[in-house]
């Protein structure tokens, strides 16, 4: 016997997967193609973190899903991670990791932001509101070693 399943249950099902939470691993902007990351100690930019920057601006004015992490050093030498997701056009997600700036807020905050930008050889974002502060459940944070 051939198992028929009506269109309209069909289509419900297949909606239903496509629009899944923001909960869902694979769904969060954590799963979002890597621009790739690094940390500035204070030095020159490199070809490699300008190479970072361009993939996340680019994608940015694209519209198109992407994320990249920049570590920067504070004059004391504390790194503050900066980690950028791409939603959408105008839609970026901003998570500053300042837990170990001594000097500092010493917390996570989030903010949603509607460009980026290079400024000079650095990354920089505008246009941005504050969503609040603590770490995302879905966000692991890179290793800060060295």
């Amino acid at each position: 016997m051939a198992l028929r399943i009506p269109l309209i249950v069909l289509a419900a099902a297949v909606t239903t997967i496509l629009l899944l939470p923001a909960s869902c691993p694979a769904g969060t902007p954590a799963s979002y193609p890597s621009c790739g990351k690094y940390w500035n100690r204070n030095t020159p930019v490199t070809t490699a973190q300008r190479r970072v920057n361009a993939c996340i601006v680019k994608a940015s004015r694209d519209g198109r899903r992407a994320r990249a992490v920049a570590v920067l050093t504070t004059i004391e030498g504390d790194p503050i991670a900066n980690y950028v997701f791409v939603r959408a056009r105008r839609d970026v997600l901003v998570v500053v990791d300042a837990t170990r700036d001594a000097f500092g807020v010493r917390e996570w905050t989030r903010f949603h932001c509607k460009r980026l930008v290079l400024e000079g050889d650095y990354l920089g974002w505008g246009g941005c509101t504050e969503l609040g502060t603590g770490k995302p459940s879905w966000l692991k944070p890179v290793k800060l070693t060295g």
